[in-house]
């Protein structure tokens, strides 16, 4: 398990709490650009160790290209994103085969600068400094984008999408909590453990009633009455005197807002008058009787469908689809193929390219696939088409989940 993530996070801190002054010396357009994290080497109490782009940094914690981006841009002035939130501006300018930038900020020292190394495509900052009374240095290394002089965002742009119209009677229901987002990137579903408290979906639920009047409880208590209108492909309830607007997407409500400067997003979601199993978790309750379950039947190709990371009472999920620390990670992010000779083939794509393949061996043991990969074997349980990986490290819990 790498110890990357402190020493990653105190470079970047280096170079992000820095502030800007106008600096003098000459620019070369061919410089300008955006330039994103390739890789960092370190030493720290003798021992040396290099973090690539798509490596793991924790349990299901792959650190991308977007983990470090700095754009240079003609008119001298730049802009530094750090896990796709704005980390500083300033000037830059350069000086011989360097690149000198000099951030600007309240608080910082206008004296200060960081010195880049200029090689062709790439810029490379050194430090070294003092940490718990041991020398740590390092070298980070930023590679330039091709066909990309365009500023960092935080939002990925997407095409428009065209929703079919809604009829006001369709939307009559009963909606319950499905998951809560906080952040960029830490999802709680219902029946997941948050804080110590069991989220189910009873924690939240919006009656939307054909009178348009609507009622919300919380944890089982009423929370207030009110009334509910469609507009557009919104709907605009109004609680107490106060009007939120929540979207509507087929038989889901998304709330979004923003309260002590951080972003959350609550989805409801419609109940049936029988319940349903959302494909990206393992069941709730295993059978206590496991099926009879044939090798034949377990050969196949399983592909990501989500991951869960529990520590201290929270946990995240990152399901296909989603976008995780600026890379979407879709089906093929991790890919298991089972074999009828035995053997296994493991493989993790990020952004379309291949990272990590590896071969292996499987073997069923009941309910049970034993998966052997570099000697370290793996214990996956078979629910139908899904095979479920759990495991702990480091006081995390993780699970992941592949789909036939």
């Amino acid at each position: 398990m790498k110890k990357t993530l402190v020493a990653l996070l105190a470079i970047v801190s280096v170079f992000c709490t820095f502030c800007l002054t106008a600096c003098g010396g000459s620019k070369e357009a061919s410089i300008a650009g955006t330039y994103k994290f390739f890789s960092m080497t370190e030493t720290y109490n003798g021992e040396t160790e290099t973090t690539n782009v798509g490596d793991e940094i924790y349990p299901g914690i792959i650190i991308t290209e977007d983990f470090m981006v700095v754009e240079l841009k003609e008119d001298g002035t730049f802009i530094a994103m750090m896990e796709g939130e704005e980390s500083g501006t300033g000037t830059w300018v350069k000086s011989g085969n360097n690149v000198v930038v000099t951030p600007t900020g309240e608080g910082n020292d206008e004296d200060e600068t960081v010195t880049f190394k200029l090689d062709g495509d790439t810029l490379t900052m050194e430090e070294t400094e003092e940490y718990e009374g041991e020398t740590y240095s390092s070298t980070m290394v930023l590679k330039k984008a091709q066909n990309s002089n365009t500023s960092p965002s935080t939002t990925p742009t997407t095409a428009p999408t065209v929703t079919p119209s809604v009829s006001e009677s369709s939307i009559v229901g009963t909606y319950k909590f499905f998951s809560m987002k906080i952040g960029d990137g830490i999802t709680v579903n219902a029946g997941a453990e948050f804080n110590g408290f069991e989220l189910t979906e009873d924690y939240m639920v919006l009656e939307l009633k054909s009178d348009n009047t609507v009622s919300m409880t919380v944890e089982g208590e009423d929370s207030g009455t009110g009334t509910w209108v469609k507009s557009g492909n919104n709907v605009v309830l109004t609680v107490e005197g106060e009007a939120e607007t929540y979207t509507l997407d087929g038989e889901t409500l998304s709330w979004t807002f923003t309260e002590e400067g951080e972003n959350y997003e609550i989805v409801f979601k419609k109940a049936q008058n029988t319940p349903t199993v959302t494909p990206t978790v393992a069941p709730t309750v295993a059978p206590s009787v496991a099926p009879s379950i044939s090798e034949s039947s377990i050969v196949g190709t399983y592909k990501f469908q989500s991951m869960s990371m529990t520590y201290e009472g929270v946990t995240q999920t990152v399901n296909a689809g989603d976008t995780y620390s600026g890379v979407t990670l879709d089906e093929n992010y991790i890919v298991m193929e089972l074999k009828e000779d035995g053997t296994a083939k493991m493989s993790t794509t990020l952004a379309g390219t291949l990272v990590d393949e590896s071969i292996g061996t499987w073997v069923q043991d009941g309910g049970n696939v034993v998966i052997t990969i570099d000697d370290e074997p793996e214990i996956a349980t078979i629910y139908g088409d899904f095979l479920i990986i759990e495991g702990t490290n480091e006081g995390y819990t993780n699970e992941v989940v592949l789909k036939k």
